[in-house]
């Protein structure tokens, strides 16, 4: 064989093979979506079950375009999820809001009466830990929203005026999420019928509120290893060492911001105008892989000393399933690319906080000659990271 042409080849298969991997698999997922029936706008039997209760009548149905069916003088607003009106006329507002797990914690139903009060709520879905958290979604707590007509806050105690709602306690968040959803669907269902959707809308967090519940999720409450348990490999492997565990640390937290930087616009000016949103983690794994792989390259070709240092965290960061969870946790929670690039950032910043941490317990646990033979080694260090997962249920209510 001509030693030229077998050089040439060498350059061409890779790109022929991952190319063909690529379309078969892009092709199936392509049939899949478009053969599967698309439940997302549909009345759910548990919507339904909260349509029927506080709704007269028997037949409910999705709006679609707000304008063109004459009930809206403006268009569906992203922070409404639905719109549902009955044969009757009577509107209910589908709402979603952050609760203790933002920024989809709580999934409610409000319904309107024609004065601009609330008729009544239902919790479509809630996540919260069993136990207090749900009480939320109980017949005594959502009876307090009704007939309110202006923001509703809530408040621990007793109720000193007609816009306060006592919450439920130990589940400040969760309470707090459902007042939300209350004031969204009555400033949404004010600018329905004056056409007038106030700049300053309940339904939006001041920039300074949404950036410090990013920062306590991406830290704290849902870290990406002890909350979400998201690159254990790594977590696992190269804590034995602070040096390690800094250097990790630092590599992901850079490597989830330039991820962010690339696939959020691909998400945004590709995958969305093109209607295939459905490959979100298919493209968003080939921009992280062939990024990773093109950074490896340019150190090791240009910056020598840096690739020395960083070359035994690359192949762990290719493989490393936080990267990709933080890209995709980006679009689905509907950031903004500032939003996006911050949580990245904390997500980044929890990770090197917990690699940091556990580096030093393991250091110590291992200078310790009083552990049982038994525990030594893997079983004592999957002891230790339950008990920091189990630490981080503290900070649960952060800020409620």
């Amino acid at each position: 064989m001509n030693p030229k042409n077998s050089s040439k080849s060498q350059y061409f298969k890779p790109a022929i093979v991952l190319g063909l991997i690529t379309a078969v698999m892009s092709a199936l997922l392509i049939l899949t979506t478009n053969f599967l029936p698309d439940n997302g706008n549909e009345i759910t039997p548990k919507l339904r079950e909260a349509c029927a209760t506080l709704m007269d009548g028997e037949e409910f149905t999705i709006v679609e375009d707000w304008v063109e069916s004459g009930l809206s003088l403006i268009s569906k607003p992203d922070n409404v999820s639905k719109l549902i009106v009955n044969e009757n006329g009577d509107i209910a507002l589908e709402i979603i809001t952050g609760g203790f797990k933002p920024p989809d914690g709580i999934t409610a139903l409000v319904a309107m009466n024609p004065d601009g009060s609330v008729r009544g709520v239902k919790t479509v879905n809630i996540k919260d830990d069993p136990g207090i958290g749900t009480k939320v979604s109980d017949g005594a707590f959502l009876d307090r929203f009704a007939d309110k007509d202006g923001k509703v806050t809530i408040v621990k105690g007793n109720p000193q005026n007609n816009d306060e709602v006592e919450g439920i306690t130990g589940a400040t968040y969760s309470s707090k999420g459902v007042a939300e959803a209350v004031n969204v669907a009555i400033t949404v269902y004010s600018g329905m019928k004056t056409g007038d959707l106030q700049a300053e809308e309940t339904a939006k967090s001041s920039i300074i509120g949404t950036l410090f519940v990013i920062l306590i999720a991406g830290v704290l409450t849902e870290n990406f290893i002890l909350s979400k348990f998201l690159g254990i490999c790594p977590f696992l492997g190269v804590s034995k060492t602070m040096q390690g565990a800094v250097g990790m640390g630092l590599a992901v937290t850079l490597t989830m911001l330039m991820a962010t930087a690339l696939t959020f616009p691909i998400y945004v000016f590709v995958l969305v105008p093109l209607e295939i949103s459905y490959m979100t983690t298919i493209a968003f794994i080939l921009v992280i892989a062939l990024f990773v792989q093109l950074l490896e390259m340019l150190l090791k070709k240009f910056l020598p000393p840096l690739y020395e240092a960083l070359g035994m965290y690359l192949p762990l960061i290719i493989t490393n399933c936080a990267i990709l969870g933080v890209t995709v946790l980006n679009v689905n929670r509907g950031y903004n690319f500032g939003y996006a690039l911050f949580n990245s950032l904390c997500a980044g910043l929890g990770f090197l906080i917990v690699m940091l941490v556990f580096s030093t317990i393991r250091e110590r646990v291992e200078q310790n000659q009083s552990i049982p033979e038994p525990l030594k080694g893997a079983p004592i260090t999957l002891i230790s990271a339950a008990i920091m997962s189990l630490a981080l249920i503290g900070f649960g209510g952060l800020g409620g």
